[in-house]
Order: C-alpha cells, then sequence, then structure tokens
C-alpha cells in the first residue's frame, strides 16, 4: 500500500491540501503554517507591493542571513520535491510567461548568459555529460590541448566547438573532440567499416 497523505486545510483559502504544501513553524502547535505556500506567497506579493521600498531595504539589511537561509539544505531539498511534484504546472506556467512577453524574456535571457557565462557552461556540462566544466578543462589540458582525432588546438574553438565526446551505449566519457571530428564519427556511426570504406574513398580519388 502507498503512503497515507496527511490533510491540512488552509485557514487563508480553506482548501485542503496536503502537508507537504505548507510550510514549517516552531510557532504552530501542528509544525505548520496555517495557511498553504500559495496563499502565503499571494500575501507576500501583496504585501511588496503595497510597500516595495520597505521589502527592499529590509533585504538589503539582512541580505547574507537570506542567502544563507533560501541556499541553505534544507531549501534545496524542498525545491527538488517540488519541482518534481509541480513539473508539468511549472513548464506550463514558463511556457505562458515566455509567450506572453517574448522580446522581455528574450533580452532577460541574453544578460544572463552575457552575465554568468561560467555558470551556465558548468550546468550544461553537468545536465549533459556529468562532469564540471572545471573537469573538462583539466581533460583538455591532459590531452595537450588537441582534439584527439585531426590534432587540432582546442584553445583557438570556441567553447561550443569543443565536444565531451562519450560512448553512445556504455555512456562511457572518451576524451574532447572538435565539433567536426565529434559530428564526423557520430554521422558514421562509429562503425569500422564505413570508417574504412571512407578512406579508401579518399586514396581513390585523390590517392
Amino acid at each position: 500500500m502507498g503512503a497515507i497523505l496527511k490533510m491540512k486545510k488552509c485557514s487563508q483559502c480553506k482548501v485542503e491540501k496536503d502537508e507537504s504544501e505548507f510550510n514549517k513553524s516552531s510557532k504552530e502547535k501542528s509544525g505548520l503554517k496555517s495557511n498553504c505556500r500559495e496563499c502565503q506567497s499571494e500575501r507576500e506579493r501583496a504585501r511588496y507591493h503595497k510597500n516595495p521600498e520597505k521589502k527592499a531595504e529590509y533585504q538589503r539589511k539582512n541580505k547574507e542571513r537570506i542567502r544563507a537561509y533560501m541556499w541553505g539544505d534544507h531549501m534545496k531539498k524542498w525545491s527538488k520535491e517540488y519541482r518534481t511534484k509541480n513539473r508539468e504546472r511549472l513548464t506550463e506556467y514558463t511556457r505562458e510567461y515566455r509567450m506572453k512577453d517574448p522580446q522581455r524574456h528574450n533580452t532577460y535571457m541574453r544578460d544572463y548568459y552575457r552575465k554568468n557565462p561560467e555558470k551556465l557552461k558548468n550546468q550544461h556540462c553537468l545536465a549533459c555529460h556529468g562532469i564540471t566544466y572545471q573537469k573538462k578543462s583539466e581533460m583538455i589540458e591532459a590531452q595537450g590541448f588537441k582534439c584527439l582525432i585531426c590534432g587540432i588546438d582546442l584553445r583557438t574553438l570556441p567553447d561550443i566547438q569543443t565536444h565531451i565526446d562519450h560512448n553512445h551505449v556504455t555512456g562511457e566519457i572518451r576524451s574532447i573532440l572538435c565539433h567536426g571530428c565529434n559530428t564526423a564519427i557520430g554521422l558514421m556511426k562509429e562503425d569500422i567499416q564505413i570508417l574504412n570504406n571512407a578512406i579508401q574513398y579518399i586514396l581513390k580519388y585523390n590517392g
């Protein structure tokens, strides 16, 4: 049998929700806030718009304390659980937000990419290959900064044209290749016979 969900009625919207939808509170007997996270967020937004200067001043004075709380392990765990549980809802919200003002969204993303290049490179490496950008850089250095197929100096290429090559069957990371070589072996399906045929073809017509 699955776990029995514990429900709690929000004091604001009067809707019964799972207890995971409520923030913890040491002041309440139940150990949880009386209003759900959604209602609490709406109330905070209304309070902010009513007096944004006061809110901004509070944030300036307590910047480090707020940062420590927001990036604590408990918040990371909650954030991960929330995103997993509400994946479809968040995806739809993001899509609607982009469609509402695409120019504003595009401008924001361009600025974000320009201001956070290292962070985004690291996120891409972790998401696609499970290694950090620092690890990728160390691999390039260990290769003598050369593509292991054509020998081009990888330092002369834009970062987007240096690829983490991996075995498509086992997922094992092999090396860092230039864009051209990584694409070439992929198009030839990493098939030795096809690669040999290509060599013979070039020898026949260029030899």
